[in-house]
């Protein structure tokens, strides 16, 4: 087990990990951030979430003005959501981790981990990563056999958990279109990236747009991955 302070980014926190021959999250090399940040949003990447390897999370609560150490269940991770969602007054401190022992070949791990998000995702420009969850088969307002009938392209993702949201924006023909100086990235339709000095708004503009055109075409309500604070 492995107790880290959430202020951590996650590369730094894999590194130090690393060094005292623990292993477990290479999967997340790449997602920007720290480990309070990806514990809030129960962050995950190629099959892997942060809540297989959380153990308890220690926070304070300054509506109580207390502190607390939260169990898994006590933190209600669910897909890209957990409790801390829900109670912005809950302050998260450290986390107690259980992690794997290191096998020697975490190196090679991390560079086929970062080598394919490279080859698949958007990092030419500044983005808040993945825009949009993807949409889950479970969610009860999705209809599996109505959208295989509607739309055949979807069958491809029957045997998966989930339908990629940027599958999704690349098939409507979305990819690079813009509002101001934010763009759908042309790479991954689940990026939105800034071409320089874009604006909040035209963000939001983009995202609405985005959320419409799905809807119009799947009848599906995309749902955002990121947090828009205003």
């Amino acid at each position: 087990e492995v107790v880290a302070e959430t202020g951590i980014s996650l590369a730094e926190l894999i590194e130090e990990i690393r060094k005292k021959g623990f292993s477990g999250l290479e999967w997340a090399i790449s997602i920007p951030g720290t480990l309070g940040g990806a514990i809030r949003g129960n962050a995950g990447a190629f099959g892997g979430e942060i809540k297989d390897f959380i153990k308890e999370v220690n926070i304070y609560d300054f509506k109580k003005d207390k502190f607390a150490v939260l169990s898994v269940p006590e933190c209600d991770f669910k897909y890209r959501h957990s409790v801390f969602k829900e109670n912005p007054n809950f302050i998260i401190l450290e986390a107690k981790l259980t992690l794997g022992k290191s096998s020697g070949e975490e190196g090679d791990s991390i560079k086929n981990y970062l080598n394919e998000r490279n080859f698949n995702q958007d990092f030419s420009r500044s983005s808040a990563g993945c825009v949009f969850k993807n949409v889950l088969w479970s969610r009860k307002d999705i209809n599996k056999q109505e959208l295989f009938e509607n739309h055949s392209e979807l069958k491809q993702f029957a045997d998966k958990s989930a339908i990629p949201a940027g599958f999704l924006i690349d098939y409507l023909g979305l990819k690079g279109y813009q509002i101001g100086n934010a763009q759908i990235s042309r790479k991954h339709g689940n990026f939105i990236i800034n071409l320089g000095g874009t604006s909040a708004e035209s963000v939001i503009m983009l995202i609405g747009l985005i959320k419409e055109r799905v809807h119009r075409h799947y009848g599906i309500q995309l749902e955002e991955e990121i947090q828009i604070v205003l």
